[in-house]
């Protein structure tokens, strides 16, 4: 029976961790890091009642020494404690570093990539030795997995730390610490057993899986980037790592201390996972570290074009937001709201405002932006951005991108991109024969468009120098149709006259084994005609005969001064009843029914003076009839090259 006469009231919630005499005693007398369970009873909100639950006193051999005492409480499975089992307690969370630390981390996550933290509460606690503020924290465990990993959370967790060394006494003896690194210590699990602890699974004692990730992270730089991401989510690792470093966390591998962190290894997925811990040591020097580089393994990571700029990406994601959100860093006020609120729920429990993280945060800003490069436009810059071809069934793109662009499509279809340094790509894009127009759509995390650019790339790979076998007909007047029968005639191909390049052909994928062009307008003469396909393989020439072209006239035009006027109906009048001659009857022929009359004169008044219909064609350029030849004839036309 527990008596007491003063309820315990809070805003946030209150506990009440009570041990028999017999128990406080020894839990204060005995070996200071000693992790058996003490019984104790433990009350909720003053409402209920928890009996035969598990306490000892929790933290590093650094915290333990420290008052007020820091507990873990156990609770009977079959009654946990809001769906909790266990609970850490903790004497920092007045502060709010552990929790605006944690807010950074979940906000750092993405619809694809989550990034783990431990949830927690304010508590107001009651122990035997005095009342306190502390944060209830959330343990790593597999409860903390079924909530973070529900489809894929029977795996290993393992928890980093440093090799401890103690005297008989229980004090710690810091010149014999041995800090956790990623480095390879070879085969033998020995090397690795004091710094990775596993959580759950311990007696399968497989330490297989962390090896194999030690010796991938310590691979062949040659082949590091594919095979680190089959067996560790490095975006994941980097986003835990950006938002420690960011909030000055250096009480963590790779960042600063060998320790507190926890990894681990997703079974369905296959990949281990970085999972942040203990991130109470924080918001402390606006010009600390910036990247996880103080352990040489991870430094040879993040030096690597690809991963470096995806870590950056990250850092001004949380500048300046992504997609159309907010910047999570631009004043503080993203997470100082978030800290203010909570604050503001628990009132005088003693826990602290949230301006030294504002302040920490606007200060470290200029350090995280001066890591993020200038914009540069999403650009294809092979070839000057141009259109080329290609000789072989692939093509190399290079090309720029901004740190935002995290995926990138290639005619609607995902490509894979290398980076060479942080703004500079390649991609090697299979090609078809022929033309092949690409298409690059630039994505951010968040599937945003953030730019776009295309080429078009023609691939001459296989094919071989084209031959003519027919001209059909062999020969034509300027404006005539000729068909050219061959092989290895491809997209592009052009038809060239004595070297000159006749310029639109007609060309069909579809019947590769002809083409059209049409006769320009050059002098009548024989040359030769040779056709070149877009890889500067040509056939061999064959002759064409360019006839004389038909005779040029404007209709209307009957006195051939390239005007059509008055004196043109005049003209007609004086060929019809004086006997003046006309040199081109057809010109002369203005309603075009292949006769010479009054009515062509009439015809011509109509247009000129009442807004009649105007001549057929050829008016008002110069021509030939398109017509068949009819009964008149053109003997002395207009010149067909304009002279």
């Amino acid at each position: 029976v527990y008596q007491h006469s003063t309820p315990l009231t809070a805003n946030s919630f209150t506990y009440r961790l009570i041990h028999d005499d017999a128990n406080w005693s020894r839990l204060g007398s005995r070996q200071l890091h000693s992790n058996e369970l003490l019984d104790a009873t433990f009350i909720f909100n003053e409402e209920k009642i928890y009996y035969n639950v598990g306490t000892r006193w929790r933290g590093s051999p650094w915290n333990r020494p420290g008052n007020p005492r820091m507990y873990r409480v156990g609770f009977p499975k079959d009654q946990p404690l809001r769906n909790r089992t266990k609970i850490n307690l903790s004497r920092y969370g007045s502060a709010q570093r552990e929790k605006a630390a944690s807010y950074v981390v979940w906000r750092n996550s993405t619809t694809s990539t989550t990034s783990p933290y431990n949830r927690s509460t304010w508590a107001r606690v009651r122990t035997n030795g005095g009342t306190y503020t502390m944060e209830s924290v959330e343990p790593t465990n597999p409860e903390y997995l079924k909530m973070w990993f529900p489809q894929d959370s029977d795996g290993i967790i393992m928890k980093i730390m440093g090799k401890q060394t103690f005297s008989d006494s229980g004090s710690h003896q810091s010149n014999l610490l041995q800090w956790a690194t990623w480095q390879n210590r070879g085969a033998d699990k020995s090397g690795y057993r004091w710094n990775f602890n596993f959580r759950t699974r311990e007696l399968e004692d497989n330490f297989q899986p962390l090896i194999s990730l030690i010796q991938t992270m310590n691979g062949n730089s040659s082949i590091l980037d594919n095979s680190l991401e089959n067996i560790m989510d490095v975006e994941q690792f980097l986003r835990v790592y950006a938002a420690r470093c960011a909030h000055d966390d250096w009480d963590t591998i790779a960042i600063g201390n060998g320790q507190n962190a926890y990894i681990y290894y997703a079974p369905n997925e296959g990949r281990w996972k970085l999972l942040p811990w203990d991130m109470d040591h924080t918001w402390g020097n606006t010009g600390a570290r910036v990247y996880p580089d103080n352990d040489s393994t991870f430094s040879r990571i993040i030096a690597r074009p690809k991963y470096r700029r995806k870590y950056i990406g990250i850092l001004n994601e949380m500048l300046n937001g992504r997609g159309d959100s907010p910047g999570h860093w631009t004043t503080g006020e993203m997470v100082t709201k978030f800290l203010d609120r909570n604050s503001a729920a628990v009132g005088s429990d003693g826990v602290g405002n949230s301006s030294p993280v504002r302040n920490f945060m606007n200060g470290r800003r200029a350090t995280l932006a001066r890591q993020v490069p200038a914009r540069i436009a999403f650009a294809i810059t092979t070839n000057g951005g141009n259109d080329f071809t290609e000789d072989e069934a692939s093509a190399r793109i290079n090309g720029t991108g901004w740190v935002d662009v995290d995926m990138v499509l290639v005619s609607g279809e995902p490509t894979t991109i290398t980076w060479t340094s942080t703004t500079r790509w390649r991609a090697d894009v299979s090609l078809s024969a022929g033309e092949n127009v690409l298409d690059f759509l630039a994505l951010d995390v968040e599937g945003n468009v953030v730019g776009a650019d295309s080429v078009t790339v023609t691939s001459t790979f296989g094919w071989e120098t084209p031959t003519i076998t027919a001209l059909t007909p062999p020969e034509g007047q300027p404006g005539d149709s000729i068909t050219v029968t061959g092989t290895e005639f491809h997209e592009g191909i052009k038809v060239f006259l004595d070297n000159r390049d006749i310029g639109s052909v007609e060309f069909s994928e579809a019947n590769p084994e002809s083409l059209i062009f049409t006769t320009p307008m050059l002098e009548a003469s024989t040359v030769a005609l040779t056709v070149r396909n877009t890889d500067g393989r040509s056939s061999d020439a064959v002759d064409f005969t360019i006839l004389p072209p038909p005779p040029y006239f404007i209709r209307g035009d009957a006195n051939a001064d390239e005007a059509v006027d008055i004196s043109d109906a005049v003209k007609v009048v004086r060929y019809l009843f004086s006997g003046v001659m006309i040199g081109c009857l057809d010109a002369a022929d203005s309603n075009d029914d292949e006769e010479i009359n009054i009515t062509d004169a009439v015809y011509l008044l109509e247009y000129l003076y009442r807004g009649g219909a105007a001549p057929a064609s050829p008016f008002p350029q110069r021509g030939s009839d398109p017509g068949e030849e009819g009964a008149l004839g053109c003997e002395d036309g207009l010149d067909p090259f304009g002279g």
